[in-house]
């Protein structure tokens, strides 16, 4: 959930308020500003890092990151030794531990399966020609 600073409006989508123009900010939970940040996630792929902040605050979990700001020098990915943290408040942790763990093995299997378009097996992402009809399955 998310509200707009200046006229108090609470919002479901992140962005900007309709009437104010005003960016709009995550709702938290009181007990998030009493709790000191820890890091609950570390990423080399900085647009992943960005969906996943999204997704903490979408749930109410106010989110940091840290080291984001590094990946236009190295081409958009980061070095190991310069991962982006995700850091959010320790009373949030376990929560946002899960929410990460269950978004990203989602797109874990979605990577792993695609249909073809012709026949409409399941195949592998990583083939040009469908096993079972033989027909190109590249995407455009």
């Amino acid at each position: 959930m998310y509200f707009c600073p200046k006229c108090a409006k609470e919002f479901e989508d992140p962005g900007s308020c309709p009437h104010c123009q005003e960016r709009l900010q995550p709702k938290l939970d009181p007990e998030q500003f009493n709790s000191k940040l820890v890091i609950v996630h570390k990423s080399s792929f900085p647009p992943l890092a960005l969906m996943i902040k999204e997704l903490l605050e979408k749930n109410g979990i106010f989110c940091v990151l840290q080291g984001v700001e590094w990946a236009g020098a190295f081409g958009g990915l980061l070095p190991v030794a310069m991962e982006a943290n995700i850091l959010v408040p320790e009373a949030k942790a376990e929560q946002a531990k899960k929410l990460i763990e269950l978004y990203c093995q989602g797109l874990e299997q979605r990577s792993q399966v695609r249909i073809c378009p012709h026949c409409g097996e399941e195949i592998s992402p990583f083939v040009l020609e469908c096993p079972y009809c033989h027909q190109p399955v590249l995407e455009d």
